[in-house]
């Protein structure tokens, strides 16, 4: 074999091995609020809508679900390619789960994980009923190729009294400290819902000026109303960041429009 077909063949592999390792750090991220809970949605069977929900989302690498009370059954059964982390902490005996799940691709390592949930909450029968929910957030640190990332889900107060607002400045704060203590200097993406307005709080800027993130921007079409659902992002190895097309059947199967987030080694 003479030196040129040598050469050529080196070029090959390095290009090959080139484009694997691009393709391992390609990773794509779904947050969806799932309206988990009932019977009934707008006349529309929920199971089936969940259902339907769980069949689109199964190709996205790393997922984030709120509100999913009844269906961890049907989530194991469709998610086979991912590990799974489920809100399991309650407050009491008469309380439900966080309702927080995290689906991880299999090609991904688990380091640890663990689940806080809030101590504070406001709402019994009214103000969205938030104390018969051990809301809190799921924390994860996983490994990607040789990357290291912290990866949080979270569902925070909802209800518009002024205790539901302070609650929720509670839950915000406690979840930052927590970030802070255990993610400083790391990769980072935080999702879920924070029942909190982009464009109507100062608290929420300040959450996100002072932990450095970047946030995904809502789709006007969809998001027609407050801003309440979240992607922050704070990334430190090289890549490229997009948002994935979502399906629009997933827009008519929630009260929540899903965001997406698609990364990209250069």
């Amino acid at each position: 074999m003479n030196n040129s077909k040598i050469l050529i063949i080196l070029i090959n592999i390095f290009i090959i091995n080139i484009c694997f390792c691009l393709e391992k750090t390609t990773f794509n991220i779904i947050t969806f609020n799932i309206h988990g809970y009932g019977k009934i949605l707008s006349g529309c069977n929920v199971k089936k809508n969940i259902n339907q929900i769980i069949d689109e989302i199964s190709n996205y690498d790393i997922i984030f679900i709120q509100e999913n009370w009844k269906y961890n059954n049907l989530i194991i059964d469709q998610l086979f390619n991912h590990q799974l982390i489920f809100g399991n902490n309650k407050k009491n005996k008469i309380s439900f789960s966080s309702g927080l799940v995290i689906g991880i691709n299999r090609n991904f390592e688990i380091i640890n994980y663990d689940e806080i949930t809030y101590n504070d909450c406001n709402g019994i029968l009214l103000n969205g009923s938030d104390c018969f929910a051990s809301k809190g957030f799921i924390f994860s640190r996983i490994k990607i190729d040789d990357q290291i990332l912290d990866i949080y889900n979270t569902h925070m107060d909802a209800g518009n009294s002024l205790k539901d607002k302070n609650i929720r400045s509670k839950q915000l704060i406690s979840f930052e400290k927590f970030i802070i203590e255990n993610s400083t200097n790391h990769n980072l993406i935080i999702c879920g819902d924070f029942n909190i307005d982009y464009y109507n709080s100062s608290q929420i800027h300040q959450f996100q000026n002072n932990l450095d993130l970047q946030v995904v921007k809502w789709n006007d079409n969809y998001f027609l109303d407050k801003k309440i659902d979240y992607i922050f992002y704070r990334i430190m190895f090289p890549y490229e960041i997009s948002t994935d097309e979502i399906p629009n059947i997933l827009y008519t199967l929630s009260d929540h429009p899903p965001l997406t987030l698609s990364l990209k080694a250069r």
